[in-house]
Formats: structure tokens, sequence, C-alpha cells
């Protein structure tokens, strides 16, 4: 999924500068990249320093990627 997480905005960005649409395929990969956050928080344990830790790699990354767009 962090593939997902680096792709889909750069191809959003990438057709917003050509003054395109993107398509629909980078969003659902986008919502997908979402939607995987939520399932490592899910199947997490079931207190609050687990699932900030499930959650923090990818959050991290999409925090990351976004800066350096």
């Amino acid at each position: 999924m962090d593939g997902t997480i680096v792709a889909a905005p750069t191809v959003l960005l990438s057709a917003s500068r050509q003054g395109t649409r993107g398509g629909v395929l980078p969003w659902v990969l986008l919502i997908a990249s979402l939607a995987s956050i939520g399932a490592n928080v899910a199947v997490a344990e079931p207190t609050v320093i687990a699932r900030v830790i499930a959650g923090w790699p990818s959050l991290a990354l999409i925090g990351a990627y976004e800066v350096l767009m």
C-alpha cells in the first residue's frame, strides 16, 4: 500500500498541473490507502498506544510525502 500512497497523489498532482482531471483510479487508490490504515488500526491490540503505533508508519509516510509535494 505504500506504493499507492506515493503514486496516487503524484498522478493527481501531475494531472492538476496539466489542467486535466486525474481520473477515477488515483482517487480509488488514495481511498484504498486510507482504508488500509483503518484496517491496520482495527487489528491492533485494543489499547490507544497499540492503535497509534499500528497507524503511525502509514500516516507518517503520507505526511512526509505531502510535505515533499
